[in-house]
């Protein structure tokens, strides 16, 4: 049995090319990654530094 995770807030529109935010397609999910992962930030900071994030829609 396999299992599939899927995550309605991001896309991935085909091969070779980079997810993105289904509601800011401008922003890719690899320039939130390298952030989290360069300066370590809490969910918080990664919130404040990207305002965008907490945008309800």
């Amino acid at each position: 049995m396999t299992l599939q995770v899927i995550y309605p807030h991001i896309e991935k529109p085909g091969v070779g090319e980079p997810a993105r935010l289904q509601r800011i397609p401008r922003v890719r999910i690899s320039q939130i990654v390298m952030d989290y992962l360069a300066y370590g930030w809490s969910v918080e900071e990664m919130c404040r530094q990207h305002s965008y994030l907490m945008t309800v829609v």
